[in-house]
């Protein structure tokens, strides 16, 4: 165990120019901190947590008089926390902490950036006073844990691509807590004026841009927010305190922002009205919860709204509750809940809330939903028409609470879709104090999709007379209305949203202005081995299944026939290759298209006008494995949507080798597809598709090494292991910390 003398600092020790060289900060020693920034409140304290906030004190007494005696308790104290530094990781330690924290739902024991943060500050101003490189030693270990994921037995949440936070409790969700963050940037400057900014610049810069992202979502009109998990208010004395960080921050990093922002917060703890206003909010939002809990109990049964128990691998998988439109079904969204119980078997027992149960669904588990009024016809509660939206929210609302009650041990509940099923699913998890983290797979960008409600009110008034035309208007304005109310309760009922592509993540932050802290992304799970291309014999048996020539080039299509599918563009694309490219190799060219939709009859009519019935296999509804397969034998993928859809099946025609020719429907398979790994277009450009198609098919050496990259990227970045890693983030996790053991090993003499 690593020790260090309790000497008291002598006329060598101490700076022959006194406490005010001591003072000096980045020339100098580091400058004293005052120990309790107003969030000791928020956590059970730990010994280690008293020993440096009283080690903190005594330094800042010693630098202000000089008095030996203060030296003196404070090199003692650095001491026994040096002693009580226990490893966390690889060259990585801390001070855990030993008491639960259930309203941030940490068991003990758990990692926290203030402990972290006022230990590594003890240790630097040890080391600095002392020249002990047994102090310096130990700070390099404590800094490695800022470094490291949550995940990874760290202190450190990623805040989407903006940057990252430090976590005062290291689990997730995690909470966010405002006084921890700001604590841990004071001390990772402290240690890049001691080790250089070369270590932990990175880190410095990336909090500061989450700092700065995340400043109006911790700011009310009369105050703070203690943490963003539970938005509970600071009281005066914390909001001071984080106004004296937030000033030291914005004084260190030279940032005029952080500084207006900290000077705005300190006015705010002097006003009389703000502390009255903050004060009737307390009161306000406590007397709510004391009026809701016997309603929520009434309701939900006496266990809702419980504080969820952490994962563990020891404990078995939890049980959570996906409400769904429809599974199992072919489609995207069944291909990623596939890919969710794969890479969740060990931890999760995923049940499905449906409206329509596909086949073979005795392999899941699954609670059906809906009601059928012969007024509103057969479908009643389909989702895309007035007024059987309502019936469909109203009928999945019902049945979740009835479900929620009888079982109220589920982790989270994981609605699918943001707007119809997101809507009645997150109201009911919020009612029952759950976490609800919804998926959205493009449905929130059809609310103001000028090309969806061209499309829809096209479908719907076709072959239609007059009154039912202006019927079919007002129903689906109407409809219209409808989403956008169900949008509402989605964002302000969701815990997190997590954006299935590029353009759903846009919406969420620009029209929905949905704060960075409740937006995730999560990469699709894709099982490469199930698409490995097929060779040789094998390759021309599968062919012959669907009526094939073995030397044939399939262009396939894998998607629902709908209006925002682009099926139109396609047609007309695949109509100018097949006239461009030499007769030999259009004469071998077949399309063969996987899905269904209301589209069938118009793009069966479409082919026939282009000529391409005779070459063209249209599959229908498709199950998985046969999509699979169908990839496994394709030469390349078309995708031609009109809007921003993230399609699992590009990723599964990468893993399968084939060439994409994608539009920029998101946009986001620009950067998917760059670097040789497929080829992608305008949206709607039939001149750019058709230039696409002839490149790809006249060359199909050049599109198989195209394939080969495609599929290299996809095993590296769509694994189980970083689905996982995304879906814990957004839901309940906390690492297991290693033993506690002998302590950190004392450095050798060649140690730095």
């Amino acid at each position: 165990m690593v020790s260090a003398q309790d000497r008291a600092p002598t006329g060598r020790d101490t700076p022959a120019s006194g406490p005010a060289s001591a003072a000096g900060g980045r020339q100098g020693m580091p400058p004293p901190v005052t120990p309790d920034a107003g969030v000791a409140a928020i956590h059970a304290r730990s010994e280690a947590v008293a020993i440096a906030e009283d080690a903190l004190a005594h330094w800042n007494e010693f630098v202000r008089t000089g008095a030996d005696d203060a030296g003196r308790a404070f090199l003692g104290l650095a001491g026994q926390l040096l002693n009580r530094l226990v490893p966390t990781g690889e060259e990585a330690a801390g001070w855990p902490i030993a008491a639960p924290a259930p309203a941030y739902h940490a068991v003990a024991p758990w990692l926290s950036a203030r402990a972290q943060a006022l230990g590594l500050l003890v240790l630097l101003r040890a080391h600095a006073h002392t020249g002990d490189e047994t102090f310096l030693f130990a700070a390099d270990h404590v800094a490695r844990t800022f470094e490291r994921d949550i995940l990874d037995g760290g202190v450190v949440a990623p805040l989407g691509t903006t940057g990252i936070i430090f976590e005062e409790v290291a689990v997730y969700p995690a909470a966010h807590v405002l006084g921890g963050f700001l604590l841990a940037l004071v001390a990772l400057d402290d240690y890049a004026s001691a080790r250089g900014m070369a270590r932990v610049g990175h880190l410095l810069r990336g909090g500061h841009d989450a700092l700065h992202a995340l400043l109006d979502a911790y700011t009310v009109g009369f105050g703070t927010r203690l943490d963003l998990l539970s938005g509970r208010l600071a009281r005066r004395s914390e909001l001071a305190g984080h106004a004296r960080l937030l000033a030291l921050v914005g004084a260190r990093g030279a940032c005029p922002r952080c500084s207006e922002r900290a000077a705005r917060w300190a006015r705010m703890a002097r006003g009389p009205q703000a502390a009255a206003r903050r004060g009737l909010a307390r009161a306000s939002g406590a007397s709510g919860r004391a009026l809701w809990r016997p309603v929520r109990w009434i309701v939900f049964g006496r266990r809702a709204g419980r504080a969820p128990t952490q994962l563990s691998m020891e404990r078995g998988p939890a049980p959570v509750c996906v409400p769904i439109t429809a599974f199992p079904i072919a489609g995207g969204m069944r291909s990623v809940m596939i890919g969710w119980l794969r890479a969740m078997a060990p931890l999760w027992q995923m049940e499905f809330l449906a409206h329509i149960v596909g086949e073979n669904p005795d392999s899941y588990a699954i609670h059906r939903f809906g009601w059928r009024l012969p007024l509103l016809g057969n479908a009643t509660a389909a989702p895309d028409r007035f007024p059987n939206v309502w019936v469909y929210a109203i009928s999945g609302w019902i049945r979740l609470v009835r479900v929620l009650r009888r079982s109220p041990d589920y982790l989270a509940v994981l609605p699918q879709d943001g707007v119809y099923t997101g809507a009645f699913a997150a109201l009911s998890a919020k009612m029952a104090g759950m976490r609800v983290v919804v998926t959205d797979h493009g449905n929130l960008t059809l609310v103001d999709s000028d090309i969806y409600r061209r499309d829809r009110l096209q479908l719907a008034q076709r072959g239609r007379s007059g009154p039912r035309r202006a019927l079919a208007r007002i129903r689906l304005a109407m409809y219209f209305a409808s989403l956008r109310v169900f949008t509402w309760v989605t964002v302000r009922c969701a815990d997190m949203v997590l954006p299935a592509g590029d353009d759903v993540d846009e919406t969420c932050r620009v029209r929905l202005r949905m704060p960075p802290h409740r937006l995730s992304r999560f990469p699709f799970m894709i099982d490469v081995d199930r698409f490995t291309p097929l060779e040789g014999p094998d390759r021309a048996r599968m062919r012959a299944r669907w009526g094939l020539p073995g030397d044939a080039i399939i262009v396939a299509m894998v998607n629902r026939l709908a209006p925002e599918k682009g099926l139109d563009t396609a047609v007309r694309a695949i109509r100018r290759a097949l006239t461009a490219l030499p007769p030999a190799i259009a004469d071998r060219v077949r399309v063969v298209v996987a899905g269904e939709g209301n589209l069938r009859a118009q793009f069966e009519q479409d082919l026939g006008q282009a000529g391409l019935a005779e070459r063209t296999l249209l599959l229908g509804d498709t199950p998985p494995e046969d999509v699979a397969s169908l990839l496994r034998i394709s030469d390349v993928l078309l995708f031609t949507p009109t809007r921003g859809i993230a399609s699992v099946a590009i990723l599964e025609a990468m893993a399968a080798e084939c060439g994409v020719i994608a539009t920029l429907a998101p946009r986001s398979n620009a950067q998917l597809l760059a670097q040789g790994r497929g080829i992608t277009t305008a949206i709607g450009d039939v001149e750019a598709l058709a230039g696409a198609l002839v490149t790809m098919l006249a060359g199909l050496e050049q599109t198989r090494q195209h394939g080969r990259a495609a599929r290299a990227y996809v095993v590296e970045h769509h694994t189980a292991v970083a689905l996982r890693r995304s879906l814990l983030r957004a839901t309940f996790w906390q690492p297991p910390l290693p033993p506690l053991g002998p302590g950190l090993a004392a450095p050798s003499a060649s140690a730095p």
